[in-house]
This record gives C-alpha cells, sequence and structure tokens, in this order.
C-alpha cells in the first residue's frame, strides 16, 4: 500500500492527502495508513497552508524543488551581485514555469517558501528572495565610490548632492545606486531629493521636537532650522 500511494504522490506532486487518497485504488483506511506511515519516516513531506490543510510531496520531489530554487538564486546573485535577492513574483513565475503540471498559486507559492526558509536554505521577505548565506559585496571600485558619496553627503548633511551629481560619483552604476537604497544608507525623498537616513532621521526628530514646544512649524522654519533648501524641507515634511 505505501508502494501504490507514494508512486501516485510521485506522478501527482502537491496535492492535498484527500485527492491523493482518492486517486488511489485502496480501501480508504489502508490508503489513510499507508499515508501516515509514509509521512512518518518522512518519505512523504508536507507543505502546511494558512488554515490548517498541507500540500504533499516526495522526498525526492521536496529535494528537487529546493534545489531548482537554490539553482536560480544562485545565478541570479552572480548575474546581479549587489542585488539582496530575486524579486518573489519572478522567483514563482519561474518556479511556474518548472512545475508546467501544477498551477503554482500565490498561497502555495508562500507556502512552499515558509517550508523552505524552515529548512535553512533560503531567506526570504515581502519583496525579494535569497540564497540564505548571500550578503550583497561591492568590489573594489565600487567600495570606493561609495565612500567618496558618503563623505560629501557627511559634508553636508542637510544640503548633499542631488540626484544627478550623486550618479555621477557612483559612474553613473545604477545597480550601485539602488544597493545604497536597498541597504538603507540613503533615502530618496521624491525624485531628485536624497538624504543619508541617518540625517533624514535627525531631522524628523528635530522637527517633531519642535512641534512637542511650539505646536506647529513652517516650511521656512524647518529650512532655517537645518540651514537646507527650501526643496529638502519640503521634501521632509511631505515624507
Amino acid at each position: 500500500p505505501e508502494e501504490i500511494v507514494l508512486q501516485s504522490l510521485a506522478r501527482q506532486p502537491l496535492v492535498n492527502a484527500r485527492d491523493l487518497l482518492r486517486g488511489v485504488d485502496l480501501p480508504a483506511e489502508e490508503g489513510q495508513a499507508a499515508l501516515a506511515a509514509l509521512r512518518e519516516t518522512g518519505v512523504v513531506v508536507p507543505i502546511p497552508l494558512e488554515g490548517g490543510e498541507a500540500l504533499l510531496l516526495t522526498l525526492e520531489a521536496w529535494q528537487a524543488l529546493k534545489g531548482r530554487l537554490d539553482e536560480l538564486l544562485g545565478n541570479y546573485h552572480r548575474q546581479v551581485p549587489l542585488r539582496r535577492g530575486m524579486p518573489r513574483g519572478e522567483v514563482r513565475s519561474r518556479l511556474q514555469a518548472w512545475l508546467p503540471m501544477i498551477q503554482v498559486t500565490v498561497r502555495m507559492f508562500n507556502a512552499m517558501l515558509a517550508a523552505a526558509q524552515a529548512d535553512g536554505g533560503l531567506g526570504a521577505d515581502d519583496q525579494a528572495i535569497w540564497q540564505a548565506a548571500y550578503v550583497p559585496q561591492p568590489n573594489a571600485r565600487q567600495e570606493a565610490a561609495v565612500n567618496t558619496l558618503l563623505a560629501r553627503y557627511a559634508a553636508a548633511p542637510y544640503a548633499p548632492p542631488n540626484m544627478q551629481d550623486s550618479m555621477q560619483i557612483l559612474g553613473d552604476d545604477a545597480e550601485l545606486f539602488a544597493y545604497l537604497l536597498d541597504r538603507g544608507l540613503l533615502v530618496r525623498l521624491g525624485d531628485d531629493v536624497l538624504l543619508r537616513r541617518s540625517d533624514f532621521e535627525a531631522m524628523v526628530a528635530g522637527i517633531r521636537e519642535h512641534l512637542q514646544g511650539q505646536g506647529t512649524i513652517t516650511l521656512a522654519e524647518v529650512r532655517d532650522l537645518f540651514g537646507t533648501s527650501r526643496k529638502y524641507a519640503q521634501a521632509v515634511l511631505e515624507e
């Protein structure tokens, strides 16, 4: 009975127990006992879904799926080494192409990711997925450009270089700029206003302190308080 259930699951992975046992030629109690035995020995792996239900697949299929995810993410990290991870939607699309016989719903995809995270193979948040041990690292040239840029920001924390000047310092490296935003080293306010996160937070704290004492604050007062321009003061207030 266990072999019959296992072969059926190998042909039709990622199904719930009810649908799996409905497709095997065994009495209900015998099929349930066989499936329980397979799950207990780890030959069948459950992927828990929200709501208590679980999808089932063979251990071999689960290992192949995790291997495919690891290969996919590894290739992505090599191609765009400064990105924290691959967009979730892109991973799901690639996985769907690899599993054409299965409709990989968002619910199913999220469950598979959660199970892979629990196994320690990958990390994920609401936007991206990455190999668990991966850390983006600029090369020597990029690191030097970042240090130059951040030094310019430190020299004029509330009136730093604009977007165009910042990109010029970075050698027009869009991936490096995205890395700085992703790491939280820079905050982008609107299209052209950039601040170091620490400086933005200092401005927010200063505005709040002023409000606690005075009750209101004007755009001109923000500008004068930090010795910045009207554009920067307005961008911070709007944020």
